[in-house]
């Protein structure tokens, strides 16, 4: 697949755009990515495969946790397509409610944190 049509495949799917909205925030963990959600893990493992791929996240394993973040830098295309979709969030839905949730979470302090600390 050429890497444009990657490109604009990986922003064409409700749940990777949710995954992007999150990780426009900060690193996160499989884990929190499905409780976040509330989607299966495989079905959001599949998801943050499909980014990796396209270009526009990377991961890192620590244990039996999987981190990941947005690819940086990313590549122009790729930066106006997240900046676009830091500016219309809310056209997304289930959005906020994603960001409300996510916000709990790291007040409840049960979000993963790598123990490295290589990533924030």
């Amino acid at each position: 697949m050429e890497p444009i049509a990657s490109l604009f495949q990986a922003f064409s799917d409700q749940t990777r755009l949710r995954i992007l909205n999150l990780l426009l925030r900060r690193a996160m963990c499989v884990c929190d990515i499905t409780q976040v959600l509330e989607i299966p893990q495989p079905r959001a493992s599949r998801h943050l495969s499909f980014l990796k791929r396209a270009g526009l996240v990377e991961n890192m394993r620590e244990a039996e946790r999987v981190f990941y973040r947005l690819k940086s830098p990313p590549s122009g295309l790729a930066r106006e397509l997240l900046e676009t979709l830091r500016r219309h969030r809310r056209l997304v839905p289930g959005s906020q409610r994603d960001l409300g949730r996510f916000e709990r979470l790291i007040r409840s302090g049960k979000v993963c944190r790598p123990q490295r600390g290589l990533w924030p």
